[in-house]
């Protein structure tokens, strides 16, 4: 017996985890040496009331630590297990996980706590820019999805609009008619599609109307007019007001 007990002993100096033992009648606590060391204080072994370990736990998570202790001392969960964040030498917090099993007496009364703390910090940060990440992703989704109703919303309107609506790439390819589109002109969208509106130009039209169009749209500016003749499909012509935007 004295062989494995030294083993543990040497295993838990090895290690980076801190050994604690709460004598629940005594009501104080036995901290290692490794343990004082994980929070900042000089390497020796502690023993001092229980008020020191519930003092040093951070305000919000002390409720916790607290109902996590009673269950596993009143038998309601097999293993004390819990997060939280305890307060170091230079007063600064850092998370720890404590894991742990009570003893009783022989008469089955509670008699003891014990366990190991092991420093989570750095896990912690991981977690919590994961988190930060996820919440950025998540925001940027959420918007996605807006842009994607207003685009459909929008779409929706402009089908349905009287007005012939297209759309086009910056070098003038046809990437959208709506109806009244292709109920004016004659076109199919198949026909329409990625060809160039000049398709639709009238020999009516003044070549300087084209000319004043150009220079407004590679302003980045609105152009509109009046005096546009347009030719459909079959040939017949019409008079539009056009506008670019």
């Amino acid at each position: 017996v004295g062989c494995v007990w030294e083993r543990y002993v040497r295993a838990m100096i090895g290690s980076s985890l801190g050994f604690w033992d709460y004598d629940i009648v005594q009501n104080k606590v036995f901290f290692s040496s490794r343990m004082m060391a994980m929070l900042g204080y000089p390497e020796r072994d502690k023993e001092d009331s229980v008020d020191f370990w519930m003092n040093s736990i951070h305000p919000d998570d002390l409720e916790g630590v607290k109902r996590t202790m009673e269950y596993h001392i009143a038998k309601r969960t097999p293993e004390y297990r819990v997060e939280y964040r305890i307060k170091r030498a230079n007063g600064e917090y850092q998370w720890i996980a404590d894991r742990g099993q009570m003893k009783s007496d022989v008469s089955g009364k509670p008699e003891r706590l014990s366990g190991i703390s092991e420093d989570i910090s750095n896990v912690r940060r991981v977690q919590e820019v994961l988190e930060s990440r996820t919440n950025e992703l998540q925001d940027a989704k959420n918007k996605i999805e807006l842009e994607v109703q207003n685009a459909r919303k929008f779409q929706k309107a402009v089908d349905s609009s009287t007005e012939a609506v297209s759309i086009t790439t910056p070098d003038g390819a046809l990437i959208y008619a709506n109806p009244a589109w292709v109920l004016l002109n004659g076109y199919t969208d198949s026909e329409a599609l990625g060809r160039n509106p000049r398709l639709l130009k009238s020999e009516e039209t003044e070549p300087d109307i084209f000319i004043a169009m150009w220079e407004k749209i590679t302003a980045g500016l609105t152009f509109s007019t009046e005096e546009i003749t347009n030719k459909r499909k079959d040939g017949s012509i019409y008079h539009a007001e056009l506008s670019i935007y």
